[in-house]
């Protein structure tokens, strides 16, 4: 044995043998790396059946679904306020209210009207009876009568007031000669005296003599010519002094003559006015019950009744106009109302919005808006619940571009599948749209496919014998985003396919 390696070692210390052994070593040892090297990228996937899905993927912000701005149509003061920033508030619930007292008071008056108009139509319908007819008659026979009693006391009032008042200031006062006795530094003041008085004599005259005769008319007209000269009376006496050689006694005197010649005569005024409305309101309506209810008539009354019924409608409006009430469901974010504050129309004084029923809103760029579609699913994240995932539907895509960064964008919004009270208005999302999807096809990964001219091929093989592999041609369907391609024909499912070369 000892013989043996020492014949070897003395072989091997031959240069040539030498140089021989290195070389063989350095062939095995480079074969074994080369082979070494060209499998360890080799791959060998089997064709199986996968779900596709294709999504685009996009941010943005939850919004409430709705909001509005609330104000008042018209100014008016603040008197009540149910609702602060911050509270929940159902449709329909009262926020703010104006003060609305005048029209309450209106509408009270109003609606009163209202029933006194009703009354007479019903009562109109009925027809009139034969008592309602002499009540009507009686009540004219004495308005008239009272009339001309008033007329009769506005004579006797004015004779009164210029014959035992005033006459004591001129000399010859029933004459064209008629001159007042007290100084007066206006001279025409003092002649249109002296004149009217004479007239003022002629007129009463004239009225005595006639005053079966004369109209309430005529007797307003007199009235007022003796109220003018009258004025003019007080406007001569009420300045003099003492130190118009008059004694004071006799001033007062005069001037309480004219003041009550003055309210004698207003008076006549007013009680031939109030006898005058008394008298045309039973003429009229004894005139009509007199008439009976004609169809025209009753027409008439109803109209009157419309007309009141609209005068209510109108006021209740205008209470109505003075109170803000949600017209939505949701949270108040904005409110400046106080009390007492005297408020403008059209000032936006509460903002609500829909707290419970957000939505997303984002943008797509243009060269994906042709891929999505109203009723896309869509899978949500926000960046406030990290971990979670959140699922909604696509529901609107506008119509219209929003240029952002000089780029054509379209928004979107999405609705969540169930609320979330957790979720806020302003929250950013993370948004992928499933826009196409295939399930249970053929598939590989993108990355074993090779296209070459147009066409795509794979390498088939048995998987036993690396080089036993067949280039294959493959029709591809949709690629998903999970790296994986849909395949139409060419290769069928268990078969395996070859990939040596670098994944991208």
């Amino acid at each position: 044995m000892e013989k043996r390696k020492i014949k070897i070692m003395s072989f091997i210390k031959k240069p040539s043998v030498f140089v021989s052994v290195i070389i063989i070593l350095v062939v095995i040892v480079g074969y074994i790396l080369i082979n070494n090297n060209n499998n360890k990228d080799i791959e060998v996937i089997t064709v199986s059946r996968q779900d596709i899905v294709q999504t685009v993927s996009v941010s943005g912000k939850t919004k409430p679904t709705s909001s509005v701005d609330l104000g008042f149509e018209k100014s008016g003061k603040v008197s009540a306020i149910f609702a602060n920033v911050g509270d929940n508030v159902e449709i329909g619930q009262t926020l703010v209210r104006l003060d609305s007292s005048d029209l309450y008071a209106n509408l009270s008056e109003v609606e009163a009207n209202l029933s006194a108009e009703k009354a007479k139509l019903s009562e109109m319908k009925k027809g009139t009876r034969a008592e309602e007819l002499k009540i009507a008659e009686d009540s004219y026979l004495d308005s008239k009568k009272g009339l001309s009693d008033k007329i009769q006391d506005a004579y006797t009032k004015s004779d009164d007031a210029i014959r035992n008042n005033i006459d004591q200031l001129f000399e010859n006062p029933r004459l064209y000669t008629a001159k007042i006795i007290i100084p007066i530094s206006n001279f025409q003041l003092e002649n249109d005296i002296n004149i009217e008085r004479y007239k003022i004599e002629e007129i009463l005259n004239d009225w005595i003599l006639n005053i079966d005769s004369i109209t309430v008319e005529k007797t307003f007209l007199v009235l007022e010519k003796v109220q003018s000269f009258l004025d003019k009376i007080a406007q001569a006496v009420n300045p003099l002094k003492t130190d118009s050689n008059i004694p004071l006694a006799t001033i007062n005197s005069y001037k309480t003559a004219v003041s009550n010649a003055r309210i004698s005569v207003n008076l006549a005024l007013s009680n031939l006015t109030s006898a005058r409305t008394v008298f045309n309101s039973a003429k009229a309506n004894y005139d009509f019950k007199l008439a009976g209810n004609t169809v025209e008539a009753i027409q008439v009354q109803e109209a009157r009744v419309l007309q009141t019924e609209a005068s209510v409608v109108n006021i209740k409006a205008q209470i109505y106009k003075n109170t803000i009430s949600a017209p939505i469901s949701g949270l108040i974010i904005k409110q400046d109302a106080k009390v007492g504050e005297i408020v403008s129309p059209g000032i936006k004084l509460i903002s609500i919005i829909s707290a419970n029923n957000l939505q997303v809103e984002a943008y797509v760029p243009e060269i994906n808006v042709g891929k999505v579609s109203i009723g896309n699913s869509v899978s949500m994240t926000l960046d406030a619940f990290s971990g979670e995932t959140f699922n909604g539907k696509l529901v609107y895509i506008d119509p219209a571009e929003t240029l952002i960064d000089n780029v054509p964008n379209f928004k979107l919004k999405i609705v969540f599948d169930k609320a979330d009270l957790r979720i806020k208005s302003g929250l950013s999302v993370n948004i992928d749209i499933e826009v196409g999807k295939k399930e249970n096809v053929l598939a590989l990964p993108q990355y074993t496919i090779i296209s070459d001219s147009g066409k795509y091929f794979v390498e088939k093989t048995d998987g036993k014998d690396f080089s036993d592999k067949v280039k294959t041609e493959i029709q591809i369907g949709v690629r998903g985003d999970n790296g994986f391609t849909e395949i139409i024909s060419g290769i069928f499912e268990g078969e395996k396919v070859l990939f040596s070369g670098q994944k991208k």
